[in-house]
């Protein structure tokens, strides 16, 4: 009996040294990470020194950061108080604090996982005293975390004002896939706005429309509808007039609005198809899908006037006087069928191009904007080069910027989109170092470029795959490009750390644009001497180095080499950038900047029309469903989605995406896919070939995937002459 208790007795030692240990081992662990490092699931965190969240901003702006936690047992709600002012004034109220956690989107609602992520979001106006304020992060289950903001002296423009241009691409038509929503319903625009109000706070300038359907955007519904048939066809504009509100509440006025209605294909083959929505009433949402005949026929110029007339009279009638719109093209085309320009000219006279070109040949663009930039006849006033700067289409950055005016006047807009800046390309962004897209901006406003553009915002995947290149070619000029920043949240486009550290690094851009022009313009440099001028330019000279010092190579060693900045005190150096420019601007004087909304708010929509709403009686399908037959004979009726890695996307009748095997199909199905998809013989110099489809390019090597999925390089060197001709003149 002794003997059984004295084991008993160890036994529930043994237990309760298991349960403290295990205890232990689960304590709940704080990390603040530099805000600008990969805060991803998997990355490994170690805190080194006392944790501590450090945001700085400017006035009329935002700063970000992160806490980390280790061994968290359920989700993890987090709280702040008011900030105390460390100059004795006014605190910084906790209402403009925004507390946001995860790692896939940022939601106001904690999320579960052992590992999570809390994110502090510092709204501050534009009339906040500057300083630093400091306050605590309460976590429950573990420490306060405590918070430092600090506030610099310059008033920063609302950012549609920014002097770099920026153009990302929006998608309505994700958002109606996604939320299985009735396009341009009132619950529609719902999920658009968190988007837009986003879109606001990056700056974008440029507006995309889609008057027609099945571009390379992957729209099924029009924005501008029409009514009526034959000779009574009238076009139809509440769905425009709807998001011209929206865009003007969130965004501010466009610079520029680009109607995005006709591929190449559609002038080479007149049999082509011309799509738009048709309705039944004016007002109502959703509509049909219908034919009309092509540009080319007779008739059809005086239609579509009618469309750009009452574009153009609804943008005047918003107060956008300084608005351009202008008609959009995607292509190296140089020779013009005589009968597009005569449609053009006379559906749309007066109105000039825009182009996403290689631009091989083309003259020089004009540095200002009211310049005509002519390409085959045609009016350009809006150019995008795929090339990065310091890449082919431009020299290194400068190691001085302050030696020279630079480009900074120059007024026309010439974008480029920064291929080979990405990761990989992937169309993702997951990978990218987040410190990229800090400076980006600086990146994309060097040698004769005033900007970037054709980053996709929320074109994420629906039913396997983004409907952006569904219908024709993800056009080589496009391989590089993001297809979305955003993830999909509940109700709409949830923000991530790549947007928010867009954002920042945007702002702080034109912090270095306003003292580069304040120290080099004649016009202004007078204003600005003694100890002030040293001031700007150590500060200017200091934050600029970080990014000449770093961004010297291409996709993934570029993001390794900015990560060298991640955890020295660049902080320091935002601050007196910011010190900087706001002691400059108030020797400058002028008229202060716009503010902007402290916090996004989202604003009461109207009453939802009634009929507006119905749901669709039966699924919408991304296309023509066709009859595929399987290897063993078996048939299905669906839809094809696209082609990926040896995998067919098909939507069958029910709406339901499913992925097949390609070698499962049949052999006239295999050939068919392997067409759309853009599949061709690459023979080698004794002219043997293999059938393979174009992944990228990689300077001496292309990459190549097989048809079973398996991807393979080839060096260029060793293609057959043709086959190097080919690469040059359509996928370079």
């Amino acid at each position: 009996m002794f003997r059984n208790q004295t084991l008993l007795k160890k036994f529930r030692l043994g237990l309760c040294t298991v349960f403290l240990s295990s205890v232990a081992m689960a304590q709940l662990q704080i990390i603040t990470p530099d805000p600008a490092a990969r805060i991803r699931p998997e990355e490994r965190f170690s805190q080194s020194g006392p944790p501590g969240v450090r945001l700085v901003a400017p006035r009329n702006s935002a700063a970000t950061g992160a806490i980390v936690l280790q061994n968290a047992q359920r989700p993890v709600t987090a709280s702040v108080s008011d900030l105390r002012s460390h100059a004795g004034g006014p605190a910084f109220p906790a209402n403009l604090i925004e507390i946001r956690y995860g790692f896939e989107g940022m939601t106001p609602e904690p999320r579960s996982g052992g590992t999570q992520v809390v994110w502090i979001t510092a709204n501050v106006p534009h009339n906040a005293p500057p300083g630093e304020y400091t306050g605590q992060i309460q976590i429950p289950g573990g420490s306060a975390v405590p918070l430092r903001l600090e506030i610099g002296k310059w008033i920063a423009p609302r950012p549609n004002d920014f002097g770099v241009w920026q153009s990302y691409l929006h998608s309505p038509e994700t958002l109606a896939q996604q939320y299985n929503a009735t396009p341009w319903s009132d619950k529609h625009f719902e999920h658009m706005e968190p988007t837009l109000r986003m879109l606001g706070q990056l700056g974008t300038h440029v507006m995309y429309l889609s008057p027609t359907a099945r571009t390379h955007f992957g729209e099924e519904h029009t924005i501008i509808r029409w009514t009526g048939s034959g000779a009574n066809v009238q076009p139809e504009f509440s769905a425009l007039e709807t998001y011209f509100n929206l865009w003007d509440q969130h965004v501010g006025p466009p610079r520029v609005i680009i109607v995005y209605m006709q591929e190449p294909a559609w002038w080479r083959n007149r049999n082509e198809s011309i799509r738009v929505t048709r309705v039944s009433r004016p007002g109502d949402a959703g509509g049909n899908s219908v034919e009309f005949p092509h540009f080319s026929e007779s008739g059809q110029a005086q239609i579509w006037r009618q469309a750009f007339a009452g574009l153009v009279q609804r943008v005047r009638a918003m107060g956008w006087d300084d608005t351009r719109v202008l008609i959009g093209m995607v292509s190296d085309e140089r020779s013009f069928p005589e009968a597009k320009e005569t449609f053009y000219a006379e559906a749309a006279p007066g109105i000039a191009w825009a182009t996403f070109t290689h631009g091989r040949g083309d003259p020089r663009v004009p540095e200002d904007w009211d310049t005509p930039h002519t390409l085959s006849g045609l009016d350009f006033r809006y150019v995008e080069f795929p090339y990065a700067p310091a890449r082919g289409r431009g020299s290194s950055f400068p190691s001085d910027p302050l030696s020279s005016e630079g480009q900074w006047r120059n007024s026309f807009p010439f974008l480029t989109s920064m291929r080979q800046t990405q990761y990989d390309n992937s169309g993702r962004v997951d990978n990218d170092q987040p410190m990229y897209w800090r400076y980006m901006a600086i990146a994309s406003a060097w040698a004769e470029y005033r900007g970037f553009g054709r980053i996709g915002f929320d074109f994420w995947p629906v039913n396997g795959r983004p409907v952006i290149g569904r219908y024709h070619r993800w056009n080589n000029l496009y391989r590089d490009n993001p297809r979305y920043l955003s993830q999909p949240g509940p109700n709409g486009a949830l923000s991530t750390q790549v947007i928010e550290m867009a954002r920042e690094g945007n702002t702080a851009t034109e912090a270095l644009r306003m003292i580069h022009d304040a120290l080099t313009f004649r016009d202004q440099r007078s204003k600005v001497s003694g100890n002030l001028r040293r001031q700007a330019e150590e500060a200017y000279r200091a934050y600029y180095q970080d990014f000449h010092a770093n961004w010297t190579r291409d996709r993934s060693d570029l993001h390794n080499d900015l990560a060298r900045i991640v955890g020295t005190d660049w902080q320091t150096r935002l601050r007196n950038l910011y010190d900087a420019a706001g002691d400059v601007a108030s020797a400058l004087g002028g008229t202060p900047p716009t503010p902007v909304s402290p916090v996004p708010a989202v604003q009461p929509r109207p009453q939802a029309t009634p009929g507006r709403d119905a749901p669709a009686a039966q699924p919408e399908l991304a296309g023509e469903p066709r009859t595929w037959t399987s290897a063993n004979g078996q048939t299905v009726e669906a839809v094809y989605l696209g082609y990926e890695q040896g995998q067919v996307a098909l939507q069958l009748l029910n709406g339901q995406t499913t992925r097949v095997a390609m070698s499962s199909l049949s052999e006239d199905d295999q050939r068919r896919v392997r067409s759309e998809a853009g599949f061709r013989q690459w023979r080698n110099r004794e002219g043997l070939g293999v059938e393979a489809l174009f992944i990228e390019f990689l300077g001496r090597e292309i990459r190549v995937e097989a048809p079973d999925g398996r991807r393979h390089n080839i060096p260029v060197n060793s293609l057959h002459p043709e086959d190097q001709d080919y690469l040059l003149d359509n996928l370079l």
